[in-house]
């Protein structure tokens, strides 16, 4: 009997690597800040912030930090989002990998994130090494669709 299934649908952030929730609380208890403050100025505006406009590609990093510094200034706090962009990157979660594998043995395999056009530089916060292994991982997929590439984002329904 073949599957009904087809292909396999993961996300990246928060799925193969950790979630930068994590990373977000660390930053505010760290700088005293409300929790989950950072995850609600990404919030206000959902679909026209800055953080959207990044993950759609519209803004490059500096643009993104100064939009986002300005919204975090009218919610009551001093945060610059190039702070925010030094939380973003979680770790490899080996056992989600593995996971990754065993499906993919058995399914096509695809990737749908948002994610930020970051480039290169201090804005991305990942050693070469890391770099690489995320690299490593991406390329087990069939196809990797970035919001930052595509011009759409999670949950728009043209992604």
């Amino acid at each position: 009997m073949q599957s009904a299934i087809r292909a396999v649908l993961w996300d990246f952030g928060g799925v193969i690597l950790t979630s930068p929730f994590e990373a977000f609380r660390r930053y505010e208890e760290a700088r005293g800040l409300p929790r989950d403050f950072l995850r609600g100025v990404n919030a206000v505006n959902p679909h026209t912030n800055a953080w959207a406009r990044f993950e759609r590609g519209e803004v490059d990093a500096d643009t993104f930090g100064e939009l986002f510094a300005a919204e975090a200034r009218a919610l009551g706090q001093d945060v610059h989002g190039r702070e925010v962009l030094k939380l973003v990157s979680g770790e490899i979660r080996p056992r989600m990998v593995a996971a990754l594998k065993t499906v993919k043995a058995r399914f096509k395999i695809a990737c749908l994130t948002n994610n930020m056009p970051l480039g290169h530089g201090p804005a991305m916060a990942v050693s070469p090494e890391k770099a690489a292994a995320i690299a490593e991982v991406m390329r087990l997929f069939d196809i990797v669709v970035e919001s930052s590439k595509v011009g759409v984002r999670k949950p728009e329904p043209a992604f």
